[in-house]
C-alpha cells in the first residue's frame, strides 16, 4: 500500500498536545528528503529516516519519523502512524510531553470533507463525592485521569489497521535502549532540578 492510499481516508492527523506531535499529510508532492535534525550541537546528525512516496511525515525527532514511515510501509493507516509517532514522542520528549497528559487530535476525512476534533484531555471522577472542591479540599481528590492514552486508543479503534502492539513497539524499544540527551531534554531537567 502506498503512503498516499494509506492517507486517503484520513488525510491529516494533528496533535495539539504539547509540542510532541507530528503531522502526517498527503500533499500530492514528492518529499524532498530534507528533515530537521536535532538542533543540539552535542548530538551527531542523524541519517535521514525513510520518507514515504507522495507524502510527508513532519516530526521533530528522527525516531518518530522513522516509526511512522515504517508503519505506513507495512500497510498501516495514517491513524496507525500517528499513534506510533506520538508514543515515540512521549518517550523521546520526556519532561515536555507525556502519556500522562491531555491529547487533542484534529482529523480531516478527504472522501467526505469531514473535519473532527478529538478532545482527550483530563477527566474528573465519575462519582461526585470524589471530585475536587476548592472550598473543601480532600487529599487525593485533585487527581485527574489523563486522557492521552485513551485518545490514542480511540483514534486507533476508529481508523487503525495494524495491531496495537506493533504501534507501541518503536516507543518500547526506544525506552529500553535509550537515546542521547539533547539540549532540549537537558534544559527541561535543569529547569526542574528543585522539583
Amino acid at each position: 500500500m502506498s503512503f498516499a492510499s494509506a492517507l486517503r481516508p484520513l488525510l491529516v492527523l494533528l496533535t495539539l498536545a504539547s509540542f510532541g506531535g507530528c503531522v502526517s499529510q498527503d500533499d500530492g508532492a514528492a518529499p524532498s528528503g530534507e528533515h530537521r535534525d536535532d538542533p543540539s550541537p552535542s548530538t551527531p546528525p542523524a541519517s535521514a529516516p525513510p520518507q514515504p512516496t507522495n507524502g510527508i511525515i513532519a516530526c521533530f525527532y528522527d525516531e518518530a519519523r522513522t516509526a511512522g514511515a515504517a508503519v505506513l510501509q507495512e500497510g498501516g493507516s495514517a491513524a496507525d502512524a500517528f499513534v506510533a509517532i506520538t508514543l515515540v514522542n512521549y518517550v523521546r520528549a520526556a519532561g515536555e510531553t507525556s502519556l500522562g497528559g491531555p491529547l487533542g487530535a484534529m482529523t480531516y476525512e478527504a472522501a467526505s470533507g469531514k473535519v473532527a476534533f478529538l478532545d482527550a484531555t483530563f477527566d474528573s471522577m465519575r462519582d461526585p463525592s470524589g471530585r475536587y472542591d476548592p472550598a473543601q479540599p480532600k487529599i487525593g481528590a485533585s487527581v485527574l485521569v489523563p486522557g492521552a492514552l485513551r485518545g490514542l486508543e480511540e483514534i486507533w479503534k476508529a481508523k487503525g489497521k495494524l495491531p496495537w502492539a506493533r504501534l507501541v513497539e518503536p516507543a518500547k524499544k526506544l525506552a529500553a535502549e535509550g537515546y542521547r540527551a539533547d539540549a532540549l531534554l537537558v534544559g527541561a531537567i535543569k529547569s526542574r532540578k528543585y522539583v
